[in-house]
């Protein structure tokens, strides 16, 4: 299990310097230049070419990327264009509330979807189960930024019971239920469309274990529906599930993004917004390094809970142990 660990934590190597080169590729070529976002409009275009090489955007873009990546080896990842900040320290500011919103929408979700999904399995083709497909279909057929705007027309305009944006009350105290009250409507709306995916995942799961010999002989020997869905279907269900939310991370993530435009949530995703308006290239690519650690951790994540879940399961090499 070690061995494989390892294997797979040198192979994100090669992929991480993959990802930052096409990154630095495509936020280089993009429409605008950051040194016109700087420099007032009138002056001689000496002063633009000055500014360009203090920003050191004067080089060809493969230096650029050998200065950048030696930089980030050695734990500077460079300046803000627009705020002259340290851009780990801006990353590192935003990533807190960021993971907050992302594992409360993702915690949701799931509480919302396992019974819906089961209740709907054990009563296939009933009239519930029938509107239950159709709401799971609205729900993650709904764009994020439409569905935002309308939980805050509905709940905090119309019946105000919660916040409409940011994390804190102005001059409040900043305290648990104050930022549960402002995180309530962000979370939601990540939180719907993920129970609408994961309802028919828990469903077909549902449907698939019921459909083998040995819940038939549970239930022949008379145990109960609780029992039966706790001893014999949630360990076999778990191992489809830990693949789909595996999945879901990267779309979670991106909806983070809307979210945080939304309700001015003070995550990534405002910041990202923020660099790309200001032809930020140092935050812009930073954020995308982030995601990029943060997508390839999820995925080894998902491939160890497997050999957890299921100890048929093996990752060992020739001669290893199993896990």
């Amino acid at each position: 299990m070690s061995r494989y660990i390892r294997r797979r934590l040198l192979i994100c190597i090669p992929l991480l310097l993959g990802i930052s080169l096409l990154n630095f590729i495509i936020v280089h070529l993009a429409p605008g230049d950051p040194a016109d976002m700087l420099i007032r409009p009138g002056l001689a275009p000496e002063m633009i070419v000055l500014q360009k090489e203090a920003m050191g955007l004067g080089q060809p873009i493969w230096a650029q990327y050998g200065i950048w990546l030696k930089n980030i080896l050695l734990g500077n990842w460079g300046y803000s264009y627009a705020t002259h900040r340290p851009v780990i320290a801006m990353i590192g500011e935003r990533v807190g509330p960021t993971f907050l919103l992302m594992g409360v929408s993702l915690l949701l979700s799931l509480l919302l979807a396992f019974p819906w999904g089961i209740l709907s399995g054990l009563r296939q083709n009933s009239l519930g189960d029938r509107l239950s497909a159709g709401v799971c279909f609205t729900l993650f057929s709904t764009p994020g930024f439409f569905l935002g705007i309308s939980l805050i027309y509905l709940f905090a305009l119309k019946i105000p019971l919660f916040p409409p944006s940011g994390m804190y009350t102005l001059g409040g105290e900043r305290g648990f239920l104050d930022v549960a009250r402002h995180l309530a409507l962000p979370a939601a709306a990540l939180a719907l469309p993920g129970a609408g995916v994961y309802t028919r995942y828990v469903r077909s799961c549902t449907l698939e274990v019921l459909s083998q010999d040995y819940p038939r002989g549970a239930r022949a020997k008379g145990a109960r529906t609780f029992r039966l869905l706790r001893v014999h279907m949630l360990r076999n269900m778990m191992i489809t599930m830990v693949s789909v939310i595996g999945m879901e991370i990267p779309p979670l993530f991106c909806g983070a993004v809307v979210a945080d435009r939304v309700f001015a949530w003070p995550g990534i995703g405002k910041l990202t917004m923020d660099a790309i308006a200001a032809r930020d290239y140092p935050v812009l690519l930073g954020v995308n390094l982030i995601a990029a650690i943060i997508i390839l951790l999820a995925n080894l994540g998902t491939d160890l809970l497997y050999c957890w879940i299921d100890p048929r399961i093996r990752y060992s090499g020739k001669g290893e142990p199993p896990c």
